[in-house]
């Protein structure tokens, strides 16, 4: 019985779940079979090439559905926001089968491939972003769905096509928008448009991009962009040349009756271009026979120049001099002419913004003495291995090509074949076949570009653009797929909350719960940069975004280690103490602690024998710095000896300031660099020995008493993190960006990013942890409770004297926390002002290294120093007594507002100096507030602390033996 009620049951649950899901299917008339989530591993990691870097299919899908849709996994709604057509519409079965349900949070790398294999259904789906209100009433279009209850943020480009139209106001404001750029080009200047204007030209961009993406090159000027330019730069260089050949007689009659002609509306974009590659394939053939022609006839005159005769010798000269320069100048005319008309005929099929998935056979574009400003690319696209003509793939293997094509239409099938039981396995096998013959295409690729005839090879190009290894995408596929930094603020929130609890009954519980938790966050960020680091190859401090997330972690492990100094404190000078050389200044007098744990004739004998390592760690270093050819292009990191002359030392301060502070840094790295070593793993045996015979206990409970670091840290890190993802996830803002951009060339030296940026970017982490400590500090200055004296409590010298009946009048004291406070403060800073020093001076020959000086007032520079001396002032002021613990509390903000500024207001609200590559835009009302919050924070707690201090509390004199008491007590 039991069984036949399973048995039924079971059924009845199948019956269910069929119809359900045959009626889900029936409702928006779609086959099962289109709803199967399809597996897109293997497309997500196909290597392309975009922005200058290779990254994976899922990156740069993520990229453009960012840019076209305002986010990289977009909800696509279609039943509100359409108009003039309903949902069920004949008209809309296409659209229904991408966007089933008429609501659908779309995969990136799908959409990306639904945009290439069936442009004409994403005409009427509205995606392309378009949210500002003002923006769409220029547009025509409504702010509101029907019902009232969506905000429309989107449009379709069957909807942007109609207002492309030269009647349309939107087709107007672009026309203007055009013809203020092109006046502030002509005058070398930046086109000042309004917000509004802003946004109009950044909906045309998006649509722009997807129309590059989806239509096929040359069909319209939309997709002529690089074919015209291409066109322009190769024909300007014609007519220059022929106006020099026309000049040379008899020399230049032999380039006279060179082909160069094409039509005139190919070249002014009224035509496609592909009608005319005839013309236009006998155009390059005569260019680059040309500029093969004369590069011989400029070797000729420059290696047997002609004789000319019953001429002066200076004559002769004179006119040979004149003939290399004439031959040199046209020579480079033609080869720019050759090079661009091959870029004309590469573009016919390749417009600029579209998909790269294989290294190019394009010389001039891995030509180390390359014109940067040209259009050559190193990697081909997508749409001229699939479209290209036999002509424009001569160069290329054509059986890996038909293989790609092959592939790629029948993962294309697969994909839109909605209707068949086996979509899912058929678009797997298909995607992996595609993905395996890229690969056969690009490794071979690989090896025809050796065999490339490339003037000046740039080798370093040709390995940063090589098809890459297989599993190279791996790491940021993983980091896409994690997005580790979305989550460290979470579990830095986490963290504060328990150890917010700590202060209360739970005490020990909350405190190492959060304690685990602050180490999970800094173990979790740590594995995001490793992500990073793989990806890039770069430290990790290469970006805006990059130094916002890296700050706090710095902040959590600062914070960390001065939680657990009492843990590792005393074994970690036991272990300093044991590195130093015996007998010498570094020897010094062992203290209490250190005679119980060895005797001096055991120090002396480990002082002794570490002195080798130590000398050979000394000897490795100095050869590593001062001679093995490590750095950049093959040099030296810091030259110990001088090179130049005595005088130039002496009247060129830049030079001698440079090379005393390189000398200065290298011999204390030399000298400290073996010791830091050893005494870090000398560390190790001797943390157990100094937390014996109950010491453990105690260094736990003081380690407890410090969760003042451990509150600060987490506040701090939780506000950075949080910071970093709202900037990248919210407001998007314009200079903070979490993509990985290829770096800037000044930028490309992983020593000095290592040691310098690094450095300096932890001297900003912290500052920000003491300004940390100092809010706390401050908000018991303004909350927490004055205690009022007692004649018990009193010194001496304030206390009343013996006997006396009279009252005296004293002061409020602060809160008792606020002195301790005010010490981790001082800790802190002191950290601080080390690395910001150090982070500045290696600045400085980073700046020497990349622009000649050592110091140039650079605002950047400039306001490095002004931190550091602000931080200086503070820890003085407090060393000499003239600040309290107020004034200490006070000081970090200081301090930190001096940090904002040279980390953010140099960049973002300056915006001028030689450290361009970290400038942006946007996020100056939102840290204007902070700044000014935090300013009247600090206010509110120094009114209620003058107020406080400043007024007089009586207090009466108890009786004689009540003073003899406190007395007593005092004494």
């Amino acid at each position: 019985m039991r069984q036949r009620f399973l048995a039924i049951s079971s059924l009845l649950i199948t019956s269910l779940c069929m119809a359900s899901l045959a009626g889900a299917a029936d409702e928006r008339k779609l086959p099962v079979a289109a709803t199967v989530n399809l597996d897109w591993n293997t497309l997500n990691r196909v290597p392309v090439y975009h922005g200058g870097r290779i990254m994976p299919w899922q990156t740069l899908a993520r990229t453009v559905s960012e840019q076209v849709t305002g986010r990289e996994t977009p909800r696509v709604l279609l039943e509100s926001e359409l108009l003039h057509k309903e949902y069920d519409s004949p008209e809309m079965a296409p659209a229904r089968a991408i966007i089933y349900g008429g609501e659908r949070k779309m995969n990136a790398s799908e959409m990306l491939l639904s945009w290439l294999v069936e442009p004409q259904v994403w005409e009427d789906i509205p995606f392309i972003l378009c949210e500002h209100d003002e923006l769409r009433d220029l547009l025509q279009l409504p702010h509101d769905s029907p019902d009232e209850k969506t905000k429309l943020r989107y449009v379709s480009p069957a909807q942007m096509s109609e207002q492309l139209q030269p009647d349309t106001d939107f087709f107007k404001l672009l026309g203007a928008i055009e013809r203020k750029q092109r006046e502030a080009r002509q005058n070398q200047g930046s086109a000042n448009l309004t917000r509004f204007e802003e946004r109009a030209e950044k909906l045309w961009r998006r649509y722009a991009l997807y129309r590059k993406l989806t239509s096929t090159p040359g069909a319209g000027t939309m997709n002529q962009g690089r074919f015209l330019s291409a066109a322009q730069e190769s024909m300007s260089a014609w007519v220059a040349l022929d106006k020099e050949i026309r000049q040379m007689g008899e020399i230049g009659a032999a380039f006279k009756n060179a082909d160069m002609r094409v039509s005139l509306p190919v070249l002014q974009g009224e035509a496609d271009p592909k009608e005319f590659e005839a013309q236009i394939l006998a155009f390059k053939q005569s260019a680059e026979q040309v500029a093969k022609d004369y590069g011989q006839l400029k070797k000729r005159f420059l290696d047997e120049p002609p004789p000319f005769d019953n001429i002066s010798e200076a004559e002769a000269q004179k006119r040979l001099d004149t003939f290399r320069a004439l031959i040199t100048r046209m020579t480079s005319l033609a080869e720019t002419m050759a090079i661009q008309a091959n870029e004309m005929h590469i573009s016919m099929y390749d417009d600029g913004d579209l998909i790269r998935v294989a290294p190019a056979l394009n010389a001039a574009a891995l030509d180390a003495d390359r014109d940067t400003t040209m259009n050559a690319l190193p990697w081909v696209s997508l749409h001229m291995i699939l479209e290209g003509s036999p002509e424009v793939l001569q160069e290329y293997p054509s059986s890996e090509i038909e293989k790609v094509r092959s592939s790629f239409g029948a993962m294309a099938r697969a994909y839109l074949d909605r209707e068949s039981g086996r979509r899912a396995d058929t678009f797997s096998d298909a995607s992996r076949l595609f993905a395996t013959s890229l690969r056969q295409l690009g490794e071979s690729l690989n090896a025809a570009r050796d065999e490339l005839d490339i003037r000046n090879r740039d080798q370093d190009l040709l390995a940063y653009t090589a098809y890459p290894s297989a599993g190279a995408m791996e790491s940021e596929v993983r980091y896409n797929e994690l997005d580790p930094f979305k989550w460290t603020w979470v579990i830095a929130l986490l963290s504060l909350f328990c150890f917010a609890l700590s202060f209360g009954a739970a005490r020990r519980p909350m405190y190492f719960i959060g304690l685990a938790a602050m180490a999970g966050c800094i173990l979790w960020a740590i594995y995001g940069f490793s992500l990073r680091v793989s990806v890039t190859n770069w430290a990790p401090v290469t970006n805006m975004y990059e130094t916002v997330v890296y700050v706090p972690l710095f902040v959590l492990v600062l914070g960390l280690w001065f939680l657990t100094t009492p843990l590792t404190w005393e074994g970690l000078k036991a272990a300093w103490r044991l590195s130093a050389i015996p007998s010498s200044w570094e020897a010094t007098p062992l203290n209490e602690r250190q005679s119980r744990l060895l005797s001096q004739s055991t120090w002396n004998a480990f002082g002794f024998a570490l002195i080798i390592p130590r000398v050979a760690m000394m000897g490795g270093l100095l050869w590593l710095l001062g001679f093995a050819p490590i750095y950049d292009g093959g040099e030296v990191i810091m030259h110990f000896l001088p090179q130049a002359s005595l005088s130039l030392y002496l009247t060129d301060l830049n030079h001698l300031i440079v090379y005393l502070v390189k000398l200065a840094c290298g011999a204390a790295t030399i000298w400290f660099g073996p010791r830091v070593a050893i005494a870090t793993v000398g560390m190790i045996p001797f943390l157990p020995m100094t937390l014996r015979d109950g010491k453990l206990s105690h260094a736990v409970e003081e380690m407890i008493s410090r969760k003042w670091f451990a509150l600060a840290a987490t506040g701090v890190a939780t506000f950075f993190f949080l910071l970093a993802w709202y900037s990248t996830s919210m407001v998007k803002v314009d200079g903070i960006s979490e993509n990985f951009q290829p770096l800037m060339p000044v930028l490309r030296s992983n020593f000095w990013l290592t040691i310098h940026v690094l450095t300096i970017v932890s001297s900003y982490g912290a500052g920000l942890l003491a300004w940390g400590l100092g809010v706390i500090s401050m908000a018991y200055f303004l909350f927490g409770r004055y205690t009022t004296p007692t004649a018990s409590n009193l010194p001496p010298q304030h206390a009343p004297a013996r006997g006396s009946e009279e009252s005296i009048f004293v002061s409020p004291r602060a809160p008792a926390v606020t002195a301790t406070l005010a010490s981790y403060c001082y800790k802190t800073m002191q950290v601080a002002v080390l690395l910001l020093a150090a982070g500045t001076i290696l600045g400085g020959l980073w700046a020497d290294v990349s622009w000649g000086r050592f110091w140039g007032w650079d605002p950047k520079e400039v306001f490095a120093l002004v931190s550091l001396l602000i931080y200086l002032v503070i820890l003085h002021g407090r060393f000499a007594g003239w600040t309290g613990n107020f004034g200490t509390a006070l000081g970090t903000n200081l301090g930190a507002w001096a940090i904002i500024f040279s980390w953010y207001g140099v960049n973002f609200v300056l915006g001028v100096g030689l450290h361009a590559y970290g400038f942006g835009t946007g996020g100056q009302w939102q840290v204007g507030m902070f700044v000014l919050g935090n300013a009247l924070f600090a206010a509110a707690a120094m009114a209620r602390y003058l107020y406080e201090t400043n007024r007089k509390v009586e207090i009466t004199p108890g009786t004689k033996s009540q003073q003899d008491a406190a007395t007593a007590h005092l004494v």
